[in-house]
Formats: C-alpha cells, structure tokens, sequence
C-alpha cells in the first residue's frame, strides 16, 4: 500500500519548473557535445599514413589507379613540370604506368604506356582487372574504356565498349557487376552535365554496352565524389557552372547529396534518394570516397566554397584538413578530426590495396601536384555500435 501511494503521489505531484528548465538545459548539453565527444573517439581510430613517392619530382593530378593481382598501379595524369600556369606554364599529360608490387619498398615506372596520355577519367578495379574510362588532354575528350591487367610482370591493355559520348570530370564508382558514371564534361568549354551512365560486366566484354539510367533529383555536375556502399551508389558534392552578372561563368561548389538505390529485379529501374546536405562541399576530393565498415563514407580534402573563392595562388592557404565523413545510419556528417596539413588534396584517385585506401599524389594547390601517396585505414564502426 506504502508503495503505490508513493507511486501515485511521485505521479500526480507538479513537477517544478527549475527542474523542467534544467531537464532540458541537460538535453541541449548533449546535442552540442556528444558528437564532439563520438568525434574524439572515431579519430583514434583512424590511422592516415605516407606511403613510397611516385618518382617523379613534380607528381600528377587526375592520375587513374587500381590494384590488379596484388599489385597497386596508377597510370596517365598531367601537370605543369616548367611553371605555375600564372607564369606561362605549359600543362603536360602523361601515358606512364607506375608500378608498387605487394611488399616492395618503391614503385616502378614499366617499360609500357598506355595507348595514349590521358587524365581526368574515372577508374574502377573489377576482380583483376582496372578499367579506365573516359579522360581528356589538351585537345579532346575521350569516349574509350581501356582496361590494364598486370599478371607476372606483364602489363595487357585491352578496352571495353567506349561510352556514348566523350566525358573527362566525372565521379564513377562499382556497385556489384555494374560500372556507374555520373556527371562530367563533354567538352574543355562545355558545361557540366546531368547523365548517369551504366555498364554491366557481365555481358559478354565487347558485346555489352552502356545504358544511360534515370539522374538525381538536383543539378547537373562535375568533379563530384562518388561512394559504393551496400550495393548501393552515393554521389556528394561537386561544381556547376553558372552565369554570373558579367557574363562570364562562375563555379558553384554543390553541398547536396543523393543515393541510387538499384531495383531489386532490374538493376536500372532503381530510383535516387535525396539525403542531408553536406556542411561543405568537397568537390574533387578523393573519388571513389574511401569507405570505413559498411556504414561510413570518407572525404578527406576536396574543395569547399570558401577555399575556391581565394584569387591569389601565390598564398593559396591550402585545402581544409578537417576529415569529414558520411553516417549512413543516421543520415548525418561527422567529423573525424584533422589530416596533416598539405595531406589533402583534389583532382586524385583513391584505390583500397591490402585493406587499406590509398590516395596518390593531385593537386595541392593551384597548378602545383604532389609526388606522395597516402594510405587510410580504420575501424570506426565498432565505436558507436
């Protein structure tokens, strides 16, 4: 009897205001400071490494790169090796083939190239083979699919049915049997645009082709990130061109985010699911995005909207460190922590190797490249569990 009175009465009594204020004064507290909290935890375990250089003084952006047998390779890229583009520099592309075996200290420049110099594409690693896709140089894009097969100490160059239209600045990423390119520029002056392109592997090679699939539900883009998770395609960020008062064309970093759901039956006749914009943009950061588990996607560096509005190369303050990173179960962006500063970059590919995510060499600032290569590893996910 003592009891249930007690109970009814702790029920029934008003409870006082102070404590109501201060219930929720506690509530707020924990908003604003567990995901610092859940951030100091994560950035313990996510280990940022420098690997052997690219030996080549200068480095490349928009490299291509993939792992076949066990053996990372990165090939193509350009760069400006005399000057700074502001200085009258020229910028050069490449059709080099770099080489680090499984164990080796250094990487190795191989004795083949590829069919041509190439940059700016997007590629895939599909069982042992890397593809290449699309690209540009100095004075086109380009439609084809090259593949490159490393297999004691021999390089194969083979291609896939090319792409429906020439493409260079776009995101693409492999999701189960299927090649996806979204996004990029048909043209050095065209703009960017809104296609999503498909190829599934397992068609008979030359025989299949690309098949364009329904696009997001947002703006046509280049340079965006794309992510393979769950079997399902994430595209972040990226650039579009608008016009600005003068006529001339200015870039807008995109901070919106969209995932490709495929359908369960029919890979195409799947559908976009908008999901929560970015805190920044992360345009032309690492692509395909490093992923940690089955539920985290990683963006370390990128270009945000206040970083490309600096003018002056000549004291350009470097891209944000900050290592920011997608939650796929709440829908929600962390942040990791920091990256070294100079570590981050744009215009690079990023390829997992021996259970890690490599990043080789881009773009450090404007025109100028960087020979290192970075490797991310982790396992965040059993933090929050």
């Amino acid at each position: 009897m003592n009891i249930r009175r007690c109970v009814k009465d702790e029920v029934t009594r008003p409870v006082p205001m102070a404590k109501v204020m201060m219930n929720i004064f506690i509530c707020a507290c924990m908003l604003v400071f567990l995901p610092a909290i859940m951030t100091g935890q994560l950035q313990h375990h996510v280990n940022w490494k420098e690997l052997s250089s690219i030996p080549d003084k200068e480095g490349f952006a928009g490299m291509f790169a993939g792992v076949s047998n066990g053996s990372l390779i990165c090939m193509g890229g350009a760069n400006f090796p005399d000057k700074m583009p502001w200085e009258g520099g020229k910028k050069i592309w490449y059709d080099n083939i770099y080489i680090l075996e499984k164990g080796a200290a250094s990487w190795r420049l191989a004795k083949e190239k590829l069919p041509h110099p190439i940059a700016y594409g997007v590629s895939f690693t599909y069982k042992e083979k890397i593809i290449l896709a699309g690209g540009n140089d100095s004075s086109r894009h380009y439609a084809e699919v090259i593949t490159v097969t490393y297999n004691k100490g021999k390089l194969i160059i083979d291609s896939l049915p090319s792409l429906p239209m020439p493409l260079a600045n776009m995101a693409g990423s492999l999701v189960e049997d299927n090649l996806l390119i979204a996004g990029g520029t048909t043209s050095a002056t065209g703009q960017p645009v809104n296609s999503f392109l498909a190829y599934n592997l397992l068609n008979n090679n030359k025989e299949g082709k690309w098949v364009s699939l329904i696009t997001w539900p947002g703006p046509a883009r280049m340079q965006a990130i794309s992510a393979s998770l769950r079997n399902n395609f994430f595209l972040f960020s990226g650039i579009d061109l608008i016009e600005n008062s003068t006529g001339g064309t200015d870039r807008l970093i995109l901070k919106d985010a969209y995932k490709y759901v495929p359908g369960k039956v029919n890979f195409a006749n799947g559908n976009w699911v908008k999901l929560s914009d970015m805190p920044r943009g992360v345009a032309a950061g690492a692509s395909p995005a490093p992923t940690l588990g089955s539920d985290r996607i990683l963006f370390p560096g990128g270009l945000d909207s206040a970083t490309a509005k600096h003018k002056d190369p000549s004291t350009f303050p470097g891209f944000v460190t900050d290592l920011l990173a997608y939650d796929l179960n709440s829908n929600t962006f962390l942040n990791f922590g920091d990256l070294p500063h100079n570590s981050t970059r744009v215009t690079v590919p990023a390829a997992k190797w021996n259970g890690q995510w490599v990043i080789i060499n881009g773009e450090i600032g404007p025109g100028k490249r960087s020979p290192k290569v970075f490797a991310i590893s982790g396992s965040v996910m059993s933090t929050l569990k």
